[in-house]
């Protein structure tokens, strides 16, 4: 929130400051301050919802983690221009707020650790039955020998070749298998191990169980569902902390933007008065 929202409203106070200060001296001059106040106010608010939605989005309380997923998946990989897949398998439910919410942050920072990463495709695929198991995998095309198969050699050496050939041929036997190893390898997309390391934090905080499975390229989640009597009912009003700080920027925005231009705004208002009274002889 520091480095985010409240600095944007400190530059834009700063802003506004030098645009008040030209409107007095130089009004001519301050067309193009103005225009970059304009584009700093839709920048910080567009900043604002993409900070809200990173700490608990609004549409998680009102329709659950599924929708949720959805929406998050698309926007992050339409803005990495990778492709991601998702799959939610059963009848999917509301969770307990803290459940739901720290659920959504583990494989949200799945997420982006593997779109950094530079996968070819992303996939998840959520199993609703007495748990919910999440599973999420990148993966990268393979390049080399095992994309044609392990380079090996059709002849075989048999027991009429000459020795020296056929050491010579089982070498190449080899450098094909190790280079088709190291093609593998090299497919293999790794999660960060600082997203490895919050997500393993949050895990443990909520009795979740989390692997890290086929060398770092999987992400493995098993959450117990509690049973629906012992469900928590999620409130109508809790987002209601989200929506005031969007009500709050808007606010302040709307203070600035008044200080900035009241004095201009009246003005205007008062020449447009003395225009209709001379037009109509009053």
């Amino acid at each position: 929130m520091h480095d985010g929202p409240a600095q944007s409203l400190t530059n834009i106070v700063l802003q506004a400051q030098i645009v008040q200060r030209l409107v007095e001296l130089d009004p001519a001059s301050a067309a193009a301050e103005v225009r970059q106040l304009i584009a700093m106010v839709q920048h910080t608010l567009d900043a604002t919802k993409s900070f809200i939605f990173d700490v608990r989005p609004m549409v998680l309380d009102d329709l659950g983690l599924v929708p949720t997923l959805r929406r998050g998946i698309r926007e992050r990989g339409r803005r990495a221009g990778i492709a991601v897949g998702f799959e939610s398998m059963g009848q999917d439910r509301r969770l307990p707020m803290d459940l739901e919410s720290n659920l959504f942050r583990m494989l949200d920072e799945a997420l982006a650790g593997y779109l950094g990463a530079g996968p070819d495709r992303v996939s998840l695929r959520l199993n609703w039955g007495d748990r919910l198991e999440a599973r999420m995998t990148a993966t990268r095309a393979v390049t080399g020998p095992s994309a044609s198969g392990p380079g090996e050699v059709s002849a075989d050496p048999g027991d009429d070749l000459p020795p020296t050939l056929a050491a010579m041929m089982e070498d190449r036997r080899e450098d094909g298998r190790d280079a088709a190893r190291a093609a593998i390898r090299g497919a293999i997309v790794v999660l960060p191990p600082s997203a490895w390391r919050e997500i393993q934090g949050r895990a443990a905080s909520i009795g979740v169980t989390a692997e890290l499975l086929a060398d770092g390229g999987e992400l493995y989640l098993v959450a117990e569902i509690p049973p629906l009597e012992a469900e928590i009912n999620v409130a109508v009003g809790q987002g209601i902390v989200e929506y005031g700080l969007i009500l709050a920027l808007t606010s302040v925005l709307t203070v600035v933007w008044l200080v900035v231009f009241g004095g201009a705004i009246a003005d205007a208002l008062g020449a447009i008065g003395n225009a209709v009274d001379a037009a109509t002889g009053g």
